[in-house]
């Protein structure tokens, strides 16, 4: 038979020591569910953001690749105004007694005959050729 000191000890010391760990370990293993299950969920949700991202950056890439497309057209359909234009300028020049010289410098243009017509910034001169 178990002494009464004995049952009594463990009924009022040890037992409720070990209903409290049981009860602190069920909490803790509750609360590392909850914790995982949460954890699983802000996962599952930045990857469904992430993919949403990925997606609108794929769809940006395609209109820019559009777009530079377009531009590079625009910029071939621009030089070729911009050549046909030179070429009536020079036509024009030509027509009227005029000539052209490109890329010259300011020393050189002191040399061509008068009246001139010279822009710095171009390094163009037209002179007239008489």
């Amino acid at each position: 038979m178990i002494p009464m000191e004995v049952l009594t000890g463990f009924l009022t010391i040890t037992l409720p020591i070990l209903v409290s760990h049981w009860i602190g370990n069920r909490q803790t293993h509750r609360i590392i569910e909850n914790t995982n299950a949460q954890t699983q969920e802000i996962i599952k949700n930045t990857n469904a953001q992430t993919l949403k991202v990925l997606e609108e950056i794929k769809r940006l890439q395609l209109d820019m690749k559009c777009l530079l497309e377009k531009t590079h057209k625009l910029q071939e359909s621009m030089l070729v105004c911009l050549r046909k234009l030179d070429f009536g300028f020079k036509a024009n020049a030509l027509m009227h007694g005029w000539r052209r010289v490109d890329g010259i410098s300011p020393e050189e243009v002191a040399k061509l005959p008068e009246p001139k017509i010279y822009d710095a910034q171009l390094r163009v001169c037209y002179y007239r050729a008489d």
